[in-house]
């Protein structure tokens, strides 16, 4: 964040504000080899961290296929109708160059794990190359590296940028960390706040839920403009280009005829908020008085005459985002999202190994601070802030303190620098031995964090209480091998439990009722009816959505809470192996764990 028209305070140390591009490169190789080697099992057997990673592919293939650029909805999700999807092209679109790029030298398949490997390595690179910039404008090279390093490395940001994870996280964190960089890059106040602008632009339209840092990145220009009106006006820019930009971006990924007022994501009545907003600022900054109360008046009224005209498009988006989701779903599904709940919903362990970095990252944030000089002083106080703005969001939402962990990777790097500097001080060292000790020194910080990066899945089974309704892979069911098993199967309807969905929808050519996407909150409602209700209650569910199959990973978490709240309910008897007769089972040689059953037809039951 710049200071006003300000250029942006010169490093101290070598090579004043220079990128160190080898060493980013070297570092970047290093970090992405090690995480590569270390999840090749994961990547042979397509093994994802999430189900939205598997419908993520699901997407990227119907695209490649064919599917138009607008169409977003998943056709084999809830069929006939369909599901609207909130996902947006932008995330789609490079894992579908890549595979369209390389299918004539690899084919499908490999095309496909090339993508899954290269796309999400990429990303991390550009938020190592981010960190490595925003330290490198203030510090030695030295501390620019831990700083690159620290920013992969950091448990809770790792968990969005590792081989196959190509969900939209890391992409919308590389967005966050190129607005914070964006002054050391662009230099100019106005054209830093463009750029930030046009990044927090691509980040909404890929996801809603950086709106809160988006906002407190807003906040914080705006108090700039109420401290100076006239010399800091960096707010009309930032304004103007994610207003701009977000209408560009809904154009050129969801179409002009997209006009329903989805509150998930971008629609067109969030445009209009932006414009009207960034409209009034302009207008005021330009004909205005230079007085503080003037600009006060001109934000309230921007903002109110902006929040009337997003009331009056989409009145119902005025709530939380999800409070039109059923009960049951809000109970059994959205309610028990580990990383969508707050952080005192976290086991302690969790939340100890990735929080406890990020905790570290604000004492290195405000060292820095408190030792820069008076100019590199006002863009610390700007980027602690909004550090904060992002930690704060995380407490509220776990998943969203990967922002934070990116954001304070060089207030880490920098604690960690000195801590080793003094671990390893030595009066008579000479200068021969400055080079290897640097190098050591990073290689126990990779070390380091490479053990953290170990712990948090382990820390969230072992955390959990007995019985607690997190998400979670408890039961070795095969699915991926069985596939091929089930693919011997004709193409239909497949009802089953919402979290092995997506691995189905992926792996299969079959349909499925309802997967963990919530714009599907009709059908999500019956899956979760139909198992907790006894079998004639459930069979009429099934019946009406023309399933032909049945498929249960016994174990899981989910079946496990339906068979233990629904002790009558067709999961209960499933699990307790008295299927009713209009249940036949369906033998494949799957394992012993995942219950095929065929829907026997109403002509065909004795």
């Amino acid at each position: 964040m710049t200071m006003g028209g300000d250029t942006v305070p010169q490093a101290v140390g070598k090579a004043a504000g220079a990128m160190p591009w080898k060493a980013f490169f070297l570092t970047w190789l290093g970090v992405a080899g090690l995480l590569v080697l270390t999840s090749l099992s994961r990547i042979a057997t397509r093994d994802f961290f999430d189900p939205d990673d598997f419908m993520r592919l699901v997407e990227v293939r119907d695209l490649v296929g064919g599917q138009g650029w607008f169409d977003l909805a998943q056709h084999r999700l809830n069929p006939p109708y369909g599901t609207p999807m909130h996902w947006s092209r932008i995330v789609d679109a490079p894992l579908a160059l890549v595979i369209a790029l390389l299918t004539p030298l690899l084919g499908s398949p490999g095309a496909e794990t090339a993508a899954l490997v290269l796309v999400p390595m990429v990303t991390l690179g550009c938020v190592m190359a981010l960190a490595m910039r925003i330290a490198a404008q203030f510090f030695e090279r030295e501390l620019a590296v831990m700083a690159g390093v620290c920013a992969a490395l950091v448990p809770a940001t790792l968990a969005q940028l590792n081989p196959l994870r190509i969900d939209h996280h890391g992409w919308q964190i590389a967005c966050v960390m190129l607005a914070a960089a964006s002054p050391v890059i662009a230099r100019r106040a106005h054209r830093a706040a463009l750029l930030a602008g046009a990044a927090f632009a691509v980040s909404l339209s890929i996801s809603i839920e950086a709106l809160p840092i988006a906002a407190a990145y807003g906040a914080i220009l705006a108090w700039g403009w109420l401290q100076r009106p006239a010399a800091d006006q960096r707010i009309v820019w930032f304004m103007a280009a994610l207003a701009t930009g977000l209408e560009v971006l809904f154009l050129a990924t969801r179409g002009p005829s997209a006009t329903f007022a989805w509150c998930d994501a971008i629609a067109p009545a969030h445009i209009a908020f932006f414009l009207i907003a960034a409209t009034g600022i302009a207008l005021a900054a330009r004909f205005g008085p230079a007085r503080t109360g003037f600009v006060l008046a001109a934000l309230a009224l921007s903002g109110a005459a902006g929040g009337a005209v997003f009331a009056s498009m989409a009145p119902a988006c005025l709530g939380a985002p999800f409070g039109a989701l059923d009960p049951l779903v809000m109970k059994y599904w959205y309610g028990n999202i580990a990383e969508g709940n707050p952080v005192w919903h976290q086991g302690l362990l969790l939340a100890s190994v990735s929080g406890l970095p990020v905790l570290a990252a604000l004492a290195g944030l405000l060292a820095i601070r408190r030792s820069a000089d008076a100019k590199a002083r006002r863009f610390w106080n700007e980027y602690l802030l909004l550090f904060v703005a992002a930690l704060l969001t995380g407490a509220m939402v776990w998943r969203s303190v990967a922002f934070a962990g990116a954001l304070g990777a060089v207030g880490l790097g920098w604690l960690l620098s000195r801590i080793m500097a003094w671990a390893q001080y030595d009066r008579t060292a000479s200068a021969r031995g400055e080079l290897p000790r640097r190098y050591l020194t990073i290689a126990a910080v990779i070390a380091l964090f490479g053990v953290l990066t170990l712990w948090p899945e382990s820390a969230e089974k072992s955390s959990a209480k007995p019985g607690a309704r997190v998400d979670g892979k408890d039961a070795d069911c095969g699915l991926p091998g069985a596939a091929a098993l089930l693919n011997t199967l004709p193409a239909q309807t497949i009802f089953a439990p919402l979290d092995i969905s997506p691995t189905i929808l992926s792996l299969t050519h079959h349909a499925v009722v309802a997967s963990n996407h919530h714009r599907a909150n009709l059908a999500i409602r019956d899956v979760i009816l139909a198992f907790l209700s006894p079998e004639a209650k459930a069979r009429a569910t099934i019946e009406g959505h023309g399933a032909g199959l049945v498929v249960i990973c016994a174990g899981l978490t989910e079946p496990n809470n339906y068979a233990q709240d629904g002790p009558g309910g067709l999961m209960a008897q499933i699990q307790q192996g008295r299927a009713p007769v209009w249940l036949e089972p369906v033998e494949l040689g799957q394992p012993g764990a995942l219950k095929v059953f065929r829907v026997v037809p109403k002509t065909k039951r004795p």
